[in-house]
């Protein structure tokens, strides 16, 4: 796995700032589906966009699935899925969160010559 580094010449807040924020779901397979992209065992989850929302009368907050995306292909209902990395799990590499939990993902490249995307969670199980 490639590691997530900041670059020496950066600042860990000028770092943060330039990650994109995202929301979404844990889902129980990969872009592919099964048996192509089954659910992980450690602490990598699939996760699908989802955008926050206030149509109901009362204003509150919901969130619900984002059929758009910026990377991968959408699946068979056109919704797009990419890998996480738990960083709270990473040490034990243990899977508890669960198919429906709503987490924070970020967005970040790793070290690798095409600067490839990477994304994260730091979400305690």
């Amino acid at each position: 796995m490639t590691a997530i580094e900041i670059p020496r010449d950066e600042s860990p807040a000028r770092h943060a700032a330039r990650q994109a924020h995202k929301r979404g779901v844990i889902v129980c397979a990969g872009p592919l589906g099964e048996p192509y992209d089954p659910d992980f065992t450690d602490h990598r989850y699939w996760v699908q966009w989802a955008r926050t929302t206030n149509a109901v009368e009362t204003d509150a907050l919901e969130l619900t699935e984002w059929a758009k995306g910026l990377d991968n292909e959408p699946d068979d209902h056109g919704y797009y899925i990419v890998m996480v990395t738990n960083l709270a799990e990473n040490l034990d590499q243990t899977h508890f969160l669960r198919p429906g939990q709503w987490v924070d993902v970020y967005e970040t490249s790793d070290k690798s010559a095409s600067a490839d995307k990477r994304y994260y969670i730091v979400h305690p199980p």
